[in-house]
């Protein structure tokens, strides 16, 4: 069976792979039962919400060597959003 969490959980594995962690960000939605406000969850959700953060980090930074402005912009952006 395949989610987009396990998707999500797979990209995000490999840091080297600029390819797969590009391919995670869409599948990130937001933090889980956001509105229910399920205390048994919150655990996992900051987890995810941590690895989210990290990769647009990485990319932003990758980009940032690489002289990629618009591909900086755009990973800067979904960090301030988020």
């Amino acid at each position: 069976m395949n989610s987009d969490l396990t998707e999500f959980t797979r990209c995000i594995r490999d840091r080297e792979n600029i390819k797969a962690l590009e391919s995670a960000i869409p599948l990130y939605q937001g933090t889980f039962f956001e509105e229910e406000g399920y205390e048994w969850i919150m655990d996992k959700e900051g987890k995810f919400d941590m690895l989210y953060l990290d990769a647009l980090q990485y990319l932003a930074d990758h980009y940032s060597k690489k002289g990629m402005k618009h591909k900086l912009f755009y990973y800067e952006t979904l960090m301030e959003r988020f």
